[in-house]
């Protein structure tokens, strides 16, 4: 992770603070991924909550750390973070909505 922050950030004046958060949660979602294609699952659920940790309202990472959760055997974890991506997915839909009236 360093080595990607020295890489995504050479000049951390470039980004805000929130953007460089941003950021993070993705890379930390993308190396879960990463660790899901080689089936090293624990890895990969300690990367989704550090993308969520950062970011907690990430559909996407939400929904990942669900996959995970449930192939690791924790279905209570797993529910709850399909509906909390369910929810989310939900909210942006109504906030981005055209107004038809």
């Amino acid at each position: 992770l360093e080595r990607s922050q020295q890489i995504l950030f050479p000049d951390v004046g470039i980004f805000t603070s929130e953007e460089i958060v941003h950021l993070w949660a993705l890379t930390c979602n993308n190396f879960g991924c990463l660790f899901v294609f080689r089936d090293q699952l624990n890895e990969a659920f300690r990367y989704f909550t550090k993308s969520l940790k950062l970011v907690p309202n990430s559909a996407s990472t939400l929904l990942n750390y669900s996959v995970v959760s449930l192939r690791l055997g924790r279905q209570t974890q797993s529910w709850d973070a399909s509906l909390e991506a369910v929810r989310r997915v939900a909210q942006e839909t109504a906030q981005n909505a055209p107004d038809l009236d």
